[in-house]
């Protein structure tokens, strides 16, 4: 499976609900429930807790269609409960459950205790299929101890390492050298002796800028190192290796900064991923100069080699429809969803292409 880390926002279950059925059967995303938005005019959260968490469950099953994902909670306050003091991973949970629709909880050993504490409820709710996943930072990987506080929070959600889903998210590290990395990595990841006890083992990284500031107008390529990194892992695996599968945050930065948009002036931009890079078109601002501007954007990938064909993926289709001009020159979630889209796709194919998982 690919494991994508997308955050919950328009465009990105757009982008999921998009995906090809086929496609679909062979990710499971890990889902950040997002940050409740600040109303920058009046000093004050947009919403309450209530009300951002209240269409999550059934856009879930609208968008993912009974499949399963894993859920975290790790951008939201600590300290959020909803009426009834009843904490948000409790809440999600219940309601996804009352329509019929499973998914898996996502923690880590320095997670709180009310937090740790609802996990262990919605884990053991369920006796005959138990289910989490304990997601590491870099930073986590390396401590010395890392074995034994897994071992521990195991043993205070009472779940056998076969139910445990291990996700180490490297964020957006300095890759290089690659080769001397992905050693690094895999010496911390087998520091666990049990390893080949968990249910999966997946890497996720990426080196996707962190603004768009820092990409020139015009049409570049940004190399995709976590890519690298995760064939230089691959590549040198033994039979007494843990084959772990692949994620990245798509198209998009891990940090999701909370700016003020009547302050911001966005550049047109369409990220299109390629082999081992993103091909990425910027304009200028689309609030003084609009949206028509992605016709010759998308007239520029499409004219390109990298261009994988209308048919490739529901985000390539539009592209095309756009660069004919027989399509909408949508906003700005549009392009979010049709860049992941046709993200999503081109990596469970190059996934698929050389026998990985």
């Amino acid at each position: 499976m690919y494991v994508p880390i997308i955050k919950w926002r328009q465009g990105e279950y757009l982008a999921l609900e998009r995906l090809e059925d086929k496609i679909k059967n062979e990710v499971m995303p890990l889902i950040e429930v997002p940050p409740i938005e600040w109303d920058f005019a009046r000093g004050v959260l947009a919403k309450t807790i209530d009300d951002h968490l209240s269409r999550f469950a059934y856009r879930f099953h609208k968008k993912w269609e009974g499949r399963s994902a894993y859920i975290d909670f790790n951008l939201l306050d600590p300290s959020y409960r909803l009426i009834g003091n009843i904490h948000p991973v409790t809440f999600i949970f219940t309601e996804l459950s009352k329509i019929g629709e499973r998914a898996i909880p996502v923690t880590s050993p320095y997670r709180d205790l009310p937090y740790q504490k609802a996990i262990k409820d919605i884990i053991n709710e369920n006796e005959v299929e138990k289910e989490v996943c304990f997601r590491l930072s870099f930073k986590d990987l390396i401590k010395i101890n890392i074995s034994s506080e897994v071992d521990n929070l195991a043993n205070t959600l009472n779940v056998k390492p076969r139910e445990i889903n291990l996700v180490i998210d490297l964020d957006s590290p300095n890759f290089n050298p690659i080769s001397s990395f992905a050693n690094v990595l895999k010496a911390s990841v087998n520091k666990f002796k049990n390893i080949k006890d968990f249910k999966s083992l997946t890497i996720v990284s990426t080196a996707f800028p962190k603004s768009m500031g820092e990409v020139q107008r015009g049409s570049q390529t940004v190399k995709r190192s976590e890519w690298d990194l995760y064939l230089e892992y691959y590549s040198n695996l033994t039979s007494n290796d843990v084959t772990p599968q692949f994620g990245d945050y798509a198209i998009a930065h891990p940090v999701l900064p909370q700016q003020d948009m009547r302050l911001l002036k966005p550049a047109a931009s369409l990220r299109y991923t390629i082999d081992n890079a993103w091909w990425i078109g910027k304009g200028t601002n689309v609030r003084d100069n609009g949206f028509e501007q992605y016709r010759d954007i998308c007239k520029s990938i499409v004219s390109s080699p990298h261009f994988c064909g209308a048919k490739y993926s529901r985000g390539d289709a539009y592209i095309k429809d756009c660069s004919d001009g027989t399509g909408s020159t949508g906003n700005l979630p549009t392009w979010r969803w049709v860049g992941t889209n046709h993200h999503i796709t081109k990596v469970v194919n190059d996934l698929a292409s050389f026998g990985a998982p």
